[in-house]
């Protein structure tokens, strides 16, 4: 779009032009200016107020962490009717699902004659596949949406509660979930997540996709937390370990640590125990009650970040 100067009831107006949002990226070419995909969805929805989209996962694997998403950008409210349309798709991480379905728009966006001269192969980069009888899904999937015989459902590596059952299992080992809590836990997780209690019978494709995202967030978080501090997310399991821990998590101040520290064990173990009688089984259960904290956090953290994106994004 050119820059222009308009006038609009009187208050003189400058034209969206793109060039302004061009930002400088490093690629195997050397610097070059790039248009961000929210910047050229921005500029769809200014060119054309009619633009709807649709998405679909066509494809995810948990165990690689692998994603196809279609998109249909198409005019009015039915893409099969609509004078102007079109689809494409996207190869990417399945932990950053929001990322790959933003792509994949913005590849429909550049269609419609958005950024043609401006968008970079950027987005176009593949994702290494192994070439072996296991890639064989994937290339059926991408061949038969080419060909127009969409599947009738996503396509995935294994049954829907095999899947769910990986998750929880990666659920499990970064949130530290002892098994016997794992079911109470894992539902405020989902809820965290989601924004609402869904059992797992009712958990599709792409809320699967999502909570393995955030399992996927969190546990770079951990890592990231551990190398900073020189130490392993989780403390060995002795009460001065655990404690340190619940006062990092709940920010408990050093002078309050003491009171703070002892109403959270009578809370949790319904009993008040000295620091150098804890069993196993109760540090187990004061750990557990942090993780739940943390967990928590982490989840909140990362819908700010989701809610920060979509704002930028519109």
């Amino acid at each position: 779009m050119s820059e222009q100067n308009g006038t609009t009831n009187g208050t003189t107006t400058k034209a969206y032009t793109p060039h302004d949002h061009l930002v400088t990226i490093k690629t195997k070419d050397g610097l070059k200016d790039y248009y961000p995909a929210a910047w050229r969805l921005y500029e769809l929805n200014l060119r054309f107020e009619e633009a709807n989209f649709s998405s679909e996962i066509l494809f995810m694997d948990i165990e690689r962490n692998f994603v196809i998403v279609k998109c249909r950008l198409y005019l009015g409210p039915d893409y099969e009717m609509s004078h102007k349309k079109t689809q494409a798709m996207k190869q990417g991480l399945l932990s950053q699902l929001d990322k790959v379905e933003t792509a994949a728009k913005a590849r429909c966006a550049r269609d419609f004659g958005v950024s043609t001269e401006l968008a970079l192969d950027w987005d176009d980069e593949p994702v290494d596949i192994a070439a072996s009888a296991e890639s064989a899904p994937i290339r059926e999937t991408l061949q038969s949406s080419l060909s127009g015989k969409n599947p009738t459902r996503p396509q995935s590596n294994g049954h829907v509660s095999n899947r769910i059952e990986a998750v929880q299992e990666l659920f499990a080992s970064v949130y530290s979930v002892q098994p016997e809590q794992l079911a109470n836990q894992w539902a405020l997780f989902v809820t965290s997540v989601l924004g609402r209690a869904i059992a797992d019978s009712e958990l599709t494709e792409e809320k699967i996709a999502r909570l393995h995202g955030a399992i996927i967030a969190a546990q770079r978080e951990q890592a990231q937390q551990s190398k900073q501090n020189g130490a392993t997310h989780k403390p060995a399991q002795t009460a001065s370990s655990v404690q340190a821990w619940f006062a990092k998590t709940y920010k408990v101040a050093p002078t309050d640590l003491d009171t703070r520290w002892s109403k959270f064990k009578v809370y949790i173990l319904s009993t008040d125990v000295v620091d150098d009688n804890l069993t196993e089984d109760q540090l187990n259960k004061l750990n557990s009650a942090v993780s739940q904290q943390y967990q928590k956090i982490v989840a909140a953290r990362g819908q700010r970040k989701a809610s920060a994106t979509e704002v930028k994004a519109s």
